[in-house]
């Protein structure tokens, strides 16, 4: 289950808030701030002990990672030694950091000044006069920011030898959560994630980027190889990247390319240099759109409402239309407005220059796109066809002077604008075809095999195949229900210490009807200990008093059936006396990186570790559960092994298109909700009526 951050802001009262620098500008300290007893400790930890002196990048170190001279230590060091060198060290460094912040009148916490020693103790003191993103975020240079570009901007300094460096990625991710969350204990790094890129012969801007586990990709890091295209992005086992994808684990990537071809411009005023050249030249080979007499397109040129009436509707598939008045596009006015494209325009505007805003309704209207209910992400229009064209990534808009995001629907649309536009409502409806070819061939015929990313895993012939009704699904005010005679629905939440204190009253009263409090997890590291959740008895008493239904989960990174059973117990324990009305869920989940106790864990383990949970919550009365994601459910379990349990399926997306039948769908990982501060999951309990 994925992790937040948002609202672990709140509860361990930090200074920092989500889009705003974290750390707070204040007067200037009057004294130099000093490294913590806890910060002593975990420079200590991450940098390791050294009795005799080694060598490392040409320079020489001894104890707690010092610089020494090769012949300082010929008898070697004590670890009493090896701390105080550690102190002078830091306090030299210390009192450099602390000039540092007070020239820019930047007062942080204990814990940012800890995180940020320990970064400058490692890397050296060279990153203060580096023109980075570090420096702009702490310096204030950075308008706004998140916790995620506090990530990246420490995580970048994660190389040694000219190669990403996966003990420095880690280090890195603990003192980014010491510097956000106070967590000297590495707990909440399970919270991220990170993607190694390779190039190849190839550069990319950053070779490295960190995501929040759980989120989507976005838009995917953009390479250059001269004479080459980027043609995707590719997984250790062959999946290619898509924008969609949801980030759960560790990925190493490495670019495809293909060979670019040499196109010669079409029109002489379009270059390959114009945002817009792939688009006009396009369209302009296929015909649909044409230049001047002259050669030139004209791409800045207004566009009349009467050509974009013919651009629109015979790119949609629709005729050309002979004239039936005097001007020359009457007939393509007299369709749109038959088929309610348009409505009370008359003829004598066909020569003027077509808005934005007019266009996207138009365009919007002509390929049947509905006007969207979501709110509006442009700062300077709430229509719901501009809306629509957003969410299908057919209009973007553009940064306006106050850093909100505008589209300009009164501005008048230029050629190269509508042209884009088309091509890209083009690519949508051949997707959409695509789509719903596909969506024929499944009810025609039963699959043998299922299609997962690049993975194509055999049908079990025995597990109970999703039956849900996809046109049933709808959204209403940031909520996906089910609309059915023979299914009854539930909303409700799952929540952790990262949602901070929660009124759950005011839950109660958001229309939320249960809620699955985690109990604890255990670590993914070698030692694999459990732990509790620090609020799992806060939540899990104020969820009963409010009313609502609950059940818990465990975390697990369980690597054998006797830590499964040791898990149990663990749950159980904390469980004794409480009366749960939901179930006991199993949250086993993939940690991608190498140096995870569960990497490589393989299915019938697997399999035997639910199974035993399982089977012990049921013994103890409680009824089961077990939880996994798309990709745990097709390539890490055998669902045959484990269908005795109900199955609660992670997917963030409108639709469910999970194979395989579920009882429980989380949808979402972004939901609001009333008594709770910042994001939390949404999810929805599918009951079959009797």
């Amino acid at each position: 289950m994925r992790t937040k951050l948002t609202a672990v802001l709140t509860a361990l009262s930090l200074l920092i808030t989500p889009l705003s620098p974290a750390i707070t500008i204040a007067s200037a300290a009057e004294e130099a701030m000093v490294i913590s007893t806890d910060g002593l400790e975990l420079i200590k930890e991450l940098e390791g002990f050294s009795s005799e002196a080694y060598q490392s990048g040409g320079q020489w170190y001894i104890g707690y990672g010092t610089g020494c001279e090769e012949a300082d230590y010929p008898d070697g060091i004590t670890q009493d030694e090896a701390e105080e060198l550690l102190l002078e060290a830091l306090d030299d460094m210390g009192n450099t950091l602390s000039a540092w912040l007070e020239e820019y009148e930047v007062t942080p916490t204990q814990a940012q000044f800890d995180a940020l020693l320990s970064f400058t103790y490692n890397l050296g003191e060279g990153w203060m006069t580096e023109d980075c993103s570090l420096v702009d975020l702490l310096t204030g240079s950075s308008d706004s920011w998140t916790d995620i570009d506090l990530v990246n901007a420490l995580g970048v300094w994660c190389h040694a030898d000219g190669a990403v460096n996966s003990v420095l990625v880690q280090r890195r991710l603990r003192e980014a959560c010491l510097f956000l969350y106070e967590d000297y204990t590495g707990e909440y790094t399970e919270a991220f994630v990170s993607v190694t890129l390779d190039a190849g012969d190839g550069t990319v801007e950053q070779d490295i980027v960190f995501y929040e586990r759980g989120a989507t990709l976005g838009v995917l890091p953009s390479a250059e190889r001269a004479g080459y295209e980027l043609a995707g992005w590719q997984t250790e086992d062959g999946r290619l990247w898509a924008e969609d994808d949801v980030v759960q684990e560790d990925l190493a990537v490495s670019a495809l390319w293909e060979a670019a071809e040499t196109a010669v411009p079409l029109f002489s005023d379009v270059s390959e240099e114009d945002w817009f050249y792939s688009y006009v030249q396009e369209l302009g080979q296929a015909g649909v759109v044409a230049g001047y007499p002259d050669g030139t397109f004209g791409p800045y040129d207004p566009v009349t409402l009467g050509t974009a009436l013919a651009l629109i509707l015979c790119s949609a598939g629709y005729e050309d239309q002979e004239m039936t008045n005097s001007h020359w596009a009457s007939g393509y006015l007299e369709l749109a407005l038959s088929l309610g494209i348009l409505e009370g325009i008359g003829e004598e505007t066909l020569d003027d220059s077509a808005s934005r805003l007019l266009i996207a309704q138009m365009a919007a209207k002509t390929w049947n796109l509905s006007a969207s209910q979501a709110s509006s992400p442009f700062s300077d229009t709430t229509d719901g066809f501009v809306t629509s064209l957003y969410e299908a990534g057919i209009v973007q808009g553009s940064y306006g002077a106050d850093g909100s995001l505008i589209y300009q629907p009164d501005s008048a649309i230029s050629r190269a604008e509508i042209t884009v536009i088309l091509s890209r409502m083009l690519e949508w409806q051949e997707a959409a075809n695509l789509d719903e070819t596909e969506a024929e061939q499944t009810e025609q015929e039963e699959p043998e095999q299922i299609a997962y990313g690049s993975y194509l895993v055999d049908v079990l012939e025995d597990v109970p195949v999703n039956s849900y009704d996809a046109d049933a699904f709808y959204q209403e005010d940031g909520r996906i229900y089910y609309e059915s005679d023979t299914v009854e629905t539930r909303t409700g939440i799952d929540v952790s210490v990262y949602q901070g204190d929660i009124d759950w009253e005011a839950v109660k009263n958001d229309r939320i009807d249960f809620a699955i409090i985690r109990l604890g997890f255990r670590g993914y590291g070698e030692s694999g200990s459990m732990n509790l959740d620090r609020n799992f008895t806060a939540n899990l008493e104020g969820a009963i008093a409010a009313g609502l239904d609950v059940g818990v989960y465990f975390f697990s990174q369980a690597i054998t059936v006797e830590e499964a059973a040791e898990e149990a117990e663990f749950v159980l324990e904390y469980l004794d006396g409480y009366d749960l009305t939901y179930p006991v869920v199993f949250d086993w989940e993939v940690i991608g990186t190498e140096s995870a106790r569960t990497y490589g864990l393989d299915t019938e383990t697997l399999c035997a570790c639910a199974n035993t949970f399982c089977s012990m919550v049921e013994e103890a009365g409680y009824e089961a559960m077990i939880y996994l994601t798309s990709y745990a459910g097709y390539i890490k379990y055998d669902l045959s092994q484990v269908m005795e349990y109900d199955f609660w399926l992670a997917q963030y997306s409108d639709t469910p298109d999970f194979y395989y039948d579920f009882q429980m769908w989380q949808y979402s990982s972004t939901g609001s909700v009333d008594g709770i501060s910042g994001d939390v999951d949404l999810n929805l309990q599918l009951i079959q009526k009797e």
